[in-house]
């Protein structure tokens, strides 16, 4: 995280609080040739509009007031997504029950096949390791992934 965007973040924290959204991320980025200030929050149960709204309008008048942003640019708060990636072990926590999508760095071997990638429903995890259950051709199989192995965590979505 930048200077800037670890201010952003103290601003725009006592604000997710208030209005009892989790804030996530905080984006500084320069897209299509404009500057974009994205900042994304979160809740156990989702993000309505009416969060979005209420966390960008209070958040833009502070930025009004402590005008930390020296260039013009464009304020989106919105949600992770049902896809976030999850980041930290309070992410993971969270999830545990939930179905995943763990992308390796390296291929991992899964029943008896090679992969760089895997979905299953996320059972546990600890600093070293993450267990899943996967259905591999029919069949449902536990599996243990070393978090040192994985290069990213998201939810997924069933098909």
């Amino acid at each position: 995280m930048t200077a800037l965007e670890q201010k952003i973040w103290d601003l725009a924290l006592p604000i997710c609080e208030k209005n009892n959204v989790e804030l996530v991320e905080v984006n500084f980025k320069k897209e299509r040739g404009e500057h974009i200030l994205e900042i994304i929050i979160d809740s156990l149960e989702g993000i309505t509009m009416d969060d979005a709204v209420a966390v960008n309008q209070e958040l833009s008048d502070l930025l009004d007031i402590e005008d930390p942003i020296e260039t013009s640019y464009c304020l989106e708060v919105s949600s992770p997504g049902c896809e976030r990636e999850l980041k930290n072990d309070n992410d993971l926590s969270r999830s545990i029950g939930k179905y995943i999508n763990v992308k390796t760095y390296a291929k991992i071997l899964v029943d008896k096949y090679e992969v760089k990638e895997v979905e299953g429903d996320l059972i546990s995890f600890n600093d070293d390791i993450l267990e899943l259950d996967v259905v591999v051709k029919t069949k449902k199989k536990r599996i243990t992934i070393e978090r040192k192995k994985i290069a990213k965590v998201r939810l997924a979505i069933k098909f």
